[in-house]
Formats: structure tokens, C-alpha cells, sequence
């Protein structure tokens, strides 16, 4: 799913235009383990997750695009993570 208009707040992170969300979809169990709440106004692209997988298996190439962009975020979000865990922990001020 994609979001457009500033709009969103997950339990981890506030989003943006252009943020995906739902990404579960994409990877097995296909398991949502978050959800988000709209705090204005705002449009939301979905797209079904089984439909997008025949896609992807349809369409190698968009299979592919989708797939680097989803291992990015995934990357974006693993160094969210890390960074928060350093600041939650107070690790940021050991040398």
C-alpha cells in the first residue's frame, strides 16, 4: 500500500507522502504486524496482496523492481531500528 498526502503514524515511525505500507504482503507468513492510523486527511493506494504476487510472477521485471525497493526499505527500516535501540539503550555516548 502506498500513501499519499502526509497523513500516516505506525507504532514505529510517522510516514509521508509516497511511504509503503503493508509491505507483509510481499513476504510470508504475510503476517501484518503493524497498523497505521491517518491523522488528516489522506488517499491510500491498495492493492491485493495475491494479485500483486501473480504480478510480480507474471512480470519478472516488475517482480524485480519491487523487490529491490522492498529489500531498501526493509534496510531503512532495520537501520530505524538500530538507531532507536542505540538511543532507547543510551549506547549513542559509548565510545
Amino acid at each position: 500500500m502506498r500513501v499519499k498526502g502526509a497523513c500516516c503514524t505506525s507504532q514505529a515511525t510517522r510516514t509521508r507522502w509516497g511511504t509503503t505500507i503493508g509491505w507483509s504482503a510481499l513476504v510470508e507468513p504475510h503476517i501484518f504486524s503493524m497498523s497505521a492510523i491517518a491523522l488528516e486527511r489522506c488517499e491510500l493506494l491498495t492493492v491485493e496482496g495475491e494479485a500483486l504476487r501473480e504480478a510480480m510472477r507474471r512480470y519478472l521485471a516488475l517482480g524485480n523492481v519491487l523487490l529491490v525497493n522492498l529489500t531498501k526499505l526493509i534496510g531503512q527500516r532495520l537501520h530505524q531500528t538500530r538507531q532507536a535501540l542505540i538511543y532507547e539503550r543510551g549506547w549513542a555516548n559509548v565510545a
